[in-house]
């Protein structure tokens, strides 16, 4: 009788395929195993406090509101409007600043930075609540600029959202002490008032503003003329100290 000779390769290209895939199994599992999915960044990543920074003390001859005050603003009708100041709302107080940079020992990863810095900030209110506007004057010092951590002192005005007086949106920034900024850094701010500008009658010196003209302001007046949110113009005519 002649032996039955049995073939198990019936199916070579099937068997290869099994072949390949068991490899490809074993290949991902062995990656899973060497690189996790989210990895865990080493010690040298945590983050960094870097300290406290203060404002340069001729900084502070941005904001001209020393002591309680009503600032009274007039429309071209002779229409009279007033914000008030008040010394003790905010003032001088420390804010918390953070920010990310490549971690040194493994810049796959981030590393978290943190700080305080000085900052003033006053509120100019309009007590009778007829325009809906309220007004944010704050500077800072703001130290993450660049892998270097550069630091400048910087201006901002705000208003407050119009369904929101909590809330503020910054109209501009001025850089008044550039400090250790590179010019890259220098351009984003503005550094130089119009020289002279006059409004309703008024005239008023170095003087900064938004793009869209909604707002000005000088180191030597503070806010000196806004546009409220019907459009109408107002500019300051007389500051009146509240005894």
């Amino acid at each position: 009788m002649k032996p039955e000779i049995r073939n198990s390769m019936k199916n070579p290209g099937m068997h290869l395929m099994y072949l390949l895939l068991v490899i490809v199994i074993a290949n991902s599992c062995s990656k899973d195993e060497v690189e996790p999915l989210n990895p865990e960044p080493p010690d040298c990543c945590d983050f960094e406090y870097i300290g406290d920074y203060t404002l340069m003390p001729s900084s502070r001859e941005s904001i001209p509101y020393q002591s309680d005050a009503n600032l009274i603003f007039r429309d071209d009708a002779n229409n009279e409007i007033t914000l008030t100041f008040r010394e003790e709302l905010n003032g001088l107080e420390l804010t918390d600043n953070a920010t990310t940079r490549a971690c040194p020992c493994n810049p796959d990863f981030d590393q978290m930075i943190k700080a305080k810095g000085e900052a003033y900030s006053y509120f100019l209110t309009e007590p009778l609540e007829t325009l809906n506007m309220r007004f944010l004057i704050a500077l800072a010092i703001q130290p993450f600029y660049g892998e270097d951590m550069l630091t400048a002192d910087i201006l901002t005005v705000s208003l407050s959202d119009e369904q929101d007086n909590s809330s503020y949106s910054g109209l501009f920034n001025v850089l008044v002490d550039r400090r250790d900024l590179t010019d890259d850094f220098v351009s984003w701010y503005q550094t130089s008032p119009v020289d002279s500008i006059q409004i309703l009658s008024k005239t008023f010196y170095n003087v900064f503003s938004d793009e869209t003209g909604n707002a000005w302001y000088n180191y030597e007046n503070g806010l000196v003329a806004f546009k409220d949110r019907n459009e109408t113009l107002w500019a300051l005519d007389r500051v009146e100290a509240i005894k």
